[in-house]
């Protein structure tokens, strides 16, 4: 299964070019946002452009193997 974990702040990112895709170009599979901004409105507006999961910098790796399992489906 594919899972992009996208550093969300570059700008071309933002306009959401992989997450606005059709499902049959990647728009349906999970995605996991990566960014330094950590406030509420950052992680709605992530959640809003269709990433299941904001994760704020500094992401420690124990944290990140525990998403990337939940979004694969192996929990």
């Amino acid at each position: 299964m594919d899972l992009p974990l996208i550093q969300h702040q570059w700008p071309y990112i933002r306009r959401g070019c992989l997450r606005s895709q059709p499902p049959e170009l990647g728009g349906n599979i999970p995605a996991a946002a990566l960014t330094a901004d950590a406030k509420a409105e950052d992680r709605m507006r992530a959640i809003q452009e269709g990433y299941q999961v904001h994760l704020p910098k500094p992401i420690e790796a124990a944290e990140l193997a525990t998403v990337v399992a939940s979004l694969v489906g192996r929990t």
